[in-house]
């Protein structure tokens, strides 16, 4: 490892070398740990494990200077593998690798001259010393291959110098600011008793006003004074609406038309800008488009957007839903889509297919959509009005709309029902007296009961007709059974 202990600074690196008995170098490997291994523990594991991995299993002794790999080894690898492990997955590697190796051939030697004898109580020899120190050589070698410049580690370390002296400034200060020899000995109990001492405050200020009595009338606030943006900074040309009659009365700006009954709601505002242009610019934006305008649409502007305020068809560069008649106000047809959403939208400011905000929409004539959806008049906001002016249909100017008659009572009176029972009556009995086939003496006596029945409640409609109340609904039932039955 270099540049370390910091996790942020430090690499890591492994080798290996092998010798044979003579003590002669006959092979040598260096490399870079996974990014999950970041300590020295974990870099002899992987060394080990790449060693293991490229030599013949049970023919080789290998030689590792981290006592606790070692003894990890000798202990069968159980605590190792284990999900407790952080470099779990590393043993198990290094456990199949030496499956068919005995354990006595793993030993530990002491490295860097700290002692004698290995884990087996033999003497280190010049051999294995020249060894370990030529692995540590290859090992540091492999760590330059992805090392930090070291100008990035002496400015990463002049800073945490630097974080450290303040976090120890912060901490005397805030012990200091805590444990205060004179009251209020802590910081946080000087704010409790500035505010014990506001409420003991407004407590005899309380006190001391009702002693003064209960009729004494408090202090009123004053009123914010309201002054009028100037028309240079955006503001309102504001202009007094005189009371007449049919016109409302208040304050109107100039510029955008807007009116308001108080001065106060309008004077700080700012002008949406002249309602002049907006007219003009909403007629050169009809003008660019080429295509004729079906008959029948009540088209209002949205900036560049022309749309039907009846049916919903807009059009964009190019009218074509405008192109045809006007359908009028489309229905619901179970669903939010289809010419009934598109109008929805329309009428909520939103475009039907970019479903971004539009311009307030305004009329060829430049009024809003509640002025032309709301007339003015007695008869000019009824039902059938208004659904006239979305189909685009106009009464005459200086003309009330026609009133609707009071509906004459249609059908017959009780006198007129009575007649027509006793005429089928009538008729009937002539029909059985005339009769050429000859019925049954049981379908007769049927017969004549049914006649009588039929006679008795015609008498009693004609009674009930008299007094003015209508003839009851069962004579014509009764009637077409016995027709049936003859």
């Amino acid at each position: 490892m270099l540049d370390g202990p910091e996790l942020f600074l430090a690499r890591w690196g492994w080798g290996f070398v092998v010798i044979d008995d003579n003590g002669i170098v006959t092979a040598i490997a260096r490399g870079v740990p996974p990014p999950w291994i970041d300590d020295i523990h974990g870099a002899e594991i992987w060394a080990l494990v790449q060693a293991s991995l490229v030599a013949e299993p049970g023919q080789c002794a290998y030689h590792c200077d981290c006592e606790s790999v070692v003894t990890a080894v000798h202990e069968g690898m159980v605590q190792a593998t284990s999900a407790k492990n952080r470099y779990a997955r590393a043993y198990v590697i290094l456990k199949a690798a030496l499956e068919d190796t005995p354990a006595e051939k793993t030993l530990w030697m002491p490295a860097h001259g700290k002692g004698t004898v290995k884990s087996d109580g033999s003497l280190v020899t010049g051999h294995d010393r020249e060894a370990n120190d030529l692995a540590d050589t290859h090992a540091k070698e492999a760590v330059e291959a992805h090392r930090l410049h070291p100008d990035t580690v002496k400015r990463w370390k002049l800073l945490k110098t630097q974080t450290k002296a303040m976090a120890m400034w912060t901490a005397r200060v805030t012990a200091e600011a805590n444990n205060h020899c004179l009251a209020p000995f802590r910081d946080s109990t000087a704010s409790k008793v500035e505010s014990e001492e506001a409420r003991k405050k407004k407590k005899l200020a309380r006190q001391h006003l009702r002693e003064r009595g209960p009729n004494l009338s408090r202090t009123k606030t004053k009123q914010a004074v309201i002054v009028a943006r100037p028309t240079q900074l955006g503001g309102h040309l504001l202009a007094k609406l005189e009371g007449k009659s049919g016109e409302r009365s208040g304050w109107r700006c100039s510029l955008c038309k807007r009116s308001s009954a108080k001065w106060s709601n309008m004077a700080a505002g700012k002008c949406t800008g002249s309602m002049a242009e907006k007219w003009a610019k909403a007629n050169v934006t009809r003008a660019s488009q080429n295509t004729m305008i079906g008959p029948g649409h009540q088209l209002v502007l949205s900036a560049e957007v022309t749309w039907c305020l009846a049916c919903g068809s807009y059009a964009d560069a190019k009218a074509v839903g405008l192109t045809q008649q006007c359908k009028g106000v489309p229905k619901w047809c179970g669903s939010y889509g289809g010419a009934w959403g598109q109008r929805r939208k329309l009428l909520a400011g939103i475009h039907p297919k970019t479903r971004k905000a539009m311009d307030k929409a305004i009329g060829l004539d430049g009024r809003s959509i509640d002025r032309i959806m709301k007339g003015e008049g007695t008869y000019m906001n009824t039902a059938r009005a208004r659904s006239d002016r979305l189909r685009g249909i106009e009464p005459p100017n200086g003309a009330e709309p026609e009133v609707p008659k009071r509906m004459q009572p249609q059908g017959i009176s009780a006198k007129e029902k009575f007649e027509q029972i006793r005429q089928r009556v009538r008729t009937r009995g002539k029909a059985d007296a005339t009769a050429e086939t000859v019925q049954s003496p049981r379908l007769r006596a049927a017969t004549e009961v049914l006649v009588f029945s039929d006679v008795a409640k015609a008498h009693s409609v004609h009674g009930s007709g008299e007094r003015g109340i209508h003839a009851p609904e069962e004579a014509a039932p009764a009637t077409s059974i016995a027709a049936a039955g003859q």
